[in-house]
């Protein structure tokens, strides 16, 4: 029931968030000088994101003084990372020219908490500073705040795990190279490293993830093909020692995105490689409107904290219509390496990259 949960809200997210695209956003004042050269806008402005997590809408006043942009904004956020959740969010972004400022305060409101303990609620603040220096993207975001998470307990011979609630501070490092888009071939990579602590028990880990997606878009068929790395492991020296465990291992659902109705096994690295091929039957040009049909295969290895190796595959069909602004809404299901079902709904793959 909770996964059949985690699909309608996916669902209904990705169409507010892309339908948000058909209603009037500029409503304002836009003027310039009589020499051409100041720019000033003020305007309500729709923000959604809906190439990949988290999505979002944000709403919000632009104002914008030639080259720097100011967006005091409210908005709603879905994310899956740890567990699929939905938030309210108020915050700000401050842009000009290569750099960017963006700052939220966050509280989630699904998964319900508000008739709990105000020490089991989830809020905290995200922070990132952002530069792009040609084809190069780098951020630096930071997290601060509550989050839920399990604490591994031993009882005699077995590990349980608490869920519990904890407040966080993380901070990292992203990477994104836009390397080729020439059309009919788009290619690019994302590297990302964490860490991330729990004050109250001295608990330090890292979390290090990267990918590599190429994408070509010929007249009828589009064909993706992606590397995920992934590796994460607690960070110990004889001057960290952690007063508590808790479990930083991923699912593969994390990676690939197709969730499942079963439990899965969690792994602290894993190295996927991914296809996915669409056929559009009536498309007529490379970027136009249309139906398709799709087929995926994702084939790789997890290493658990024990150093077990387990084979990870998926495998299935799928089918979607592209939207707005050439966009994919897509629905796959299809069976894990355990005969398990998995699905994913929602605008774009991790493979067949945006236009």
């Amino acid at each position: 029931m909770k996964k059949i949960v985690i699909v309608l809200l996916m669902f209904c997210f990705t169409a507010a968030a892309g339908f948000s695209q058909d209603f009037p956003r500029e409503t304002g004042d836009v003027g310039k000088s009589s020499a051409g050269d100041s720019l000033t806008i003020s305007k309500f402005h729709i923000l959604p994101h809906y190439f990949g997590f988290p999505l979002s809408v944000q709403f919000g006043w632009l104002h914008r003084k030639n080259d720097i942009s100011i967006f005091p904004n409210t908005g709603i956020f879905f994310s899956a990372d740890n567990g699929p959740a939905i938030s309210s969010s108020v915050g700000m972004f401050v842009q000009k020219d290569f750099f960017k400022w963006n700052i939220n305060a966050f509280y989630d409101f699904i998964p319900f908490t508000m008739n709990k303990n105000m020490s089991e609620q989830i809020f905290y603040v995200k922070n990132d500073f952002i530069f792009v220096i040609n084809r190069l993207k780098i951020s630096f975001p930071a997290r601060v705040g509550r989050r839920p998470v399990n604490q591994i307990k031993v009882n005699g011979s077995q590990k349980i795990l608490v869920p519990k609630t904890v407040t966080e501070i993380s901070q990292g490092i992203r990477f994104d190279l836009f390397i080729h888009d020439l059309g009919f071939l788009k290619t690019a990579s994302t590297f990302s490293f964490f860490t991330d602590w729990i004050p109250e028990s001295r608990f330090v880990n890292y979390r290090l993830k990267f990918d590599l997606p190429v994408t070509f878009k010929l007249y009828y068929v589009d064909a993706g093909f992606v590397y995920t790395f992934y590796n994460t492991d607690r960070i110990k020296s004889k001057n960290i020692h952690a007063a508590a465990d808790y479990e930083i291992e991923k699912s593969q659902e994390a990676m690939t995105r197709r969730f499942s109705f079963k439990d899965v096994q969690r792994y602290s690295s894993m190295h996927i490689w991914g296809t996915e091929l669409r056929w559009y039957a009536g498309r007529t040009g490379v970027n136009s409107n249309g139906f398709f049909i799709s087929a995926f295969a994702d084939a790789g290895f997890g290493s658990d904290k024990a150093k077990n190796i387990n084979l990870i595959g998926e495998w299935g069909i799928g089918g979607g219509c592209t939207l707005f602004d050439n966009v994919p809404f897509t629905f796959q299901a299809g069976f894990n390496q355990d005969l398990k079902p998995v699905f994913f709904l929602g605008v774009v793959s991790r493979i067949i990259q945006g236009v």
